[in-house]
């Protein structure tokens, strides 16, 4: 019996996770974009000169007062003292696709759309709409926000 509430549970949990595949993929798809785009570069040598200050001694264009980046420049930094500027947008910008499939799945659940059509609405409908407000800088850009 145990067993069997064991593999009821698994299943239901795959069939749950199949709708935030799709959407992550699609996200994936729809808004990654090959290399560092120039604005995600400016704010990651700002966040890699923030936690690193000897990273480029004397700076001044790089030394500025964090603000409203002080989050960002924190978490962004850290990982660029480990990984490079490639590798760490490649990592967030999956991280950053993960949690919009999340939320968009979570809509898609209480909508009660199916997942191919949810996936559909959102090619057709929604993601092409969004190159007109924030495109990739909205979704999928590693910069303060």
């Amino acid at each position: 019996m145990i067993i069997f509430e064991a593999w009821d549970r698994t299943v239901r949990q795959l069939k749950r996770s199949d709708g935030i595949l799709a959407v992550f993929l699609l996200l994936v798809f729809a808004y990654s974009t090959p290399g560092i785009t120039s604005n995600e570069e400016n704010y990651l040598q700002l966040a890699k000169q923030y936690v690193d200050p000897d990273w480029i001694v004397g700076s001044k264009t790089l030394t500025q007062f964090p603000g409203t980046r002080l989050i960002f420049q924190w978490i962004v930094g850290s990982w660029l003292q480990w990984f490079s500027f490639e590798s760490t947008v490649v990592i967030f910008r999956l991280m950053l696709a993960l949690l919009f499939a999340l939320s968009l799945d979570r809509l898609r659940r209480v909508l009660q759309f199916g997942v191919m059509g949810y996936a559909i609405l959102l090619m057709v409908l929604y993601l092409p709409r969004q190159s007109f407000f924030g495109g990739e800088w909205l979704f999928l850009g590693v910069e303060a926000k």
